[in-house]
């Protein structure tokens, strides 16, 4: 890596330290979004990735960003409007399509102005050329990637430095809540395997969901969970 890429780098760090100080203090308010962003997500997209819910999801996902930066005390600039717009457009063009080639062309548009949205919502991009405009999304993407863990640690320091003792005990419940999840997961599935007249009857309760389709919801949910609080720490 150069040195011009390194200082890009750095720079980045640097600044957007700054915003997600305000996440991790606020944790109780990104993370909620973060999961309702995720459980749309899931709604949307799931076995569906050109519907009409495509549109809904480039929507929820464009509100999502906007009360994020909101709360982060930042406003939308002139810029933000053109990538609100061509989002809503290549949403539309996806749904209106069933040509694969199309669609992928789409989403990957899709993805990078999603990221050159957030950028231009964090930094001033005005005096700033192509190669760095590039090298900042390619950069921004990699430190998001490796920054995956991030709700996670920093639930870990809000617990640690935000709560009252009043407020852990709630929290303590609703982690208890939480832990419990993956053990009915697993208790539900043996039920399903051992005893027909459960299976049957969960079946009908399930309608057309398989076992698998809520157990592959689950961890779609989780994961853009992860993904959409990385998004906002661009």
């Amino acid at each position: 890596m150069n040195e011009n890429n390194t200082n890009l780098i750095e720079e980045v760090k640097k600044e957007d330290s700054l915003y997600h100080k305000k996440m991790k203090e606020n944790f109780h308010i990104f993370g909620v979004a973060s999961i309702i962003f995720a459980i749309l997500y899931a709604f949307c997209m799931y076995k569906n990735p050109s519907g009409i819910t495509h549109v809904l999801f480039v929507l929820g996902e464009i509100t999502y960003i906007i009360f994020c930066v909101r709360k982060m005390e930042l406003k939308l600039k002139k810029g933000s409007w053109f990538y609100l717009g061509a989002m809503i457009l290549l949403s539309i063009s996806t749904f209106c399509t069933d040509d694969g080639r199309i669609i992928a062309l789409n989403k990957t548009g899709l993805f990078l102005l999603t990221i050159s949205f957030v950028i231009g919502l964090f930094y001033d991009t005005s005096k700033w050329g192509l190669g760095k405009y590039l090298g900042t999304i390619v950069s921004s993407c990699f430190m998001s990637v490796g920054q995956i863990y991030t709700p996670f640690s920093d639930a870990l320091w809000y617990v640690k430095n935000k709560l009252d003792k009043k407020n852990s005990k709630y929290l303590y419940v609703l982690l208890g809540f939480v832990i419990t999840i993956p053990i009915f997961a697993i208790v539900f599935l043996l039920l399903l395997s051992a005893d027909l007249v459960f299976r049957d009857m969960a079946e009908k309760v399930l309608k057309n969901m398989s076992v698998g389709d809520v157990f592959l919801i689950g961890l779609l949910i989780i994961f853009m969970t992860m993904v959409g609080y990385c998004l906002m720490t661009l």
